[in-house]
């Protein structure tokens, strides 16, 4: 009998069926976001005090927040996805470190908050997401969101070397299989995940942010654009900042760059 292909959208898809699905399960899970929290460290700005203020813009999990909130940073985390962060604000109760942590719920392209508040900024697994010009724009309000001194991380995905892959994981009550198609002229990335589980395979309707993008109305899944290296050095430089390449924890298929504001 064919499976049933149902459709979600992207909070519930993300929200409701995965993320909340695996967030905090599975140890390592949890090491690998110890592990990120621990690089995120040693890229610290010299001018950070014992206690980091930092911004983490599109958060997800916000597991990366609860570990940086444990060895002494003072948190702010950000993110669209609300049935997530419900969780993650529990396991910060859970874990005695509330004070250290504030998760909002949060539009990234509406986002207010009070200028040189932070002394780092983290746009990890962010930019391509929105638009060009969404992203120079939230580049440029970081710029002002920094204290002198502070620092800006952006990563991004390289271009593959295969136009198309696929691969599988599994969770709770079924698998995520995950199909990636690169158009290397366009530079977008389109990601389809579909979760199966017995008697029905749901599938993501597209990203609203993807409704202003060119033939995306008709399509499921997610487009991301791939920045090239000098272009996104250049939109740092534009808002201010002065760029250096920096080490990924996963530099085969990312990079890392860093902004610093120079006082």
């Amino acid at each position: 009998m064919a499976k049933m292909r149902r459709a979600m959208t992207f909070s519930e898809f993300w929200g409701e069926l995965l993320l909340v699905r695996f967030h905090g399960k599975g140890e390592e899970f949890r090491r690998f976001n110890e592990q990120r929290a621990q690089w995120v460290w040693h890229l610290l700005p010299a001018s950070a005090e014992t206690s980091p203020r930092i911004l983490d813009l599109g958060c997800g999990s916000g597991i990366l927040d609860i570990c940086l909130a444990q060895r002494g940073a003072q948190v702010t985390a950000v993110d669209r996805i609300g049935p997530v962060l419900d969780i993650a604000r529990r396991q910060a109760e859970a874990a005695g470190i509330t004070d250290q942590i504030d998760f909002r719920h949060e539009n990234l392209e509406e986002l207010t908050l009070p200028s040189a508040a932070f002394d780092l900024v983290l746009m990890l697994g962010l930019v391509g997401l929105m638009s060009p010009a969404a992203d120079a724009a939230l580049i440029a309000h970081s710029r002002r969101w920094l204290d002198s001194g502070g620092r800006l991380l952006v990563d991004c995905p390289r271009e593959p070397e295969a136009p198309t892959n696929q691969w599988t994981r599994d969770i709770d009550e079924g698998v995520l299989d995950f199909r990636s198609e690169y158009n290397p002229v366009s530079r977008l990335q389109h990601l389809t995940p579909t979760f199966h589980r017995p008697g029905e395979a749901i599938i993501e309707l597209f990203d609203p942010y993807d409704a202003t993008r060119p033939g995306a109305a008709d399509t499921t899944g997610v487009l991301r654009y791939l920045y090239p290296p000098a272009q996104l050095s250049q939109m740092l430089s534009d808002s201010g900042f002065q760029v250096q390449a920096g080490e990924h924890l996963s530099p085969a298929d990312h990079y890392l760059l860093m902004g610093d504001v120079i006082a």
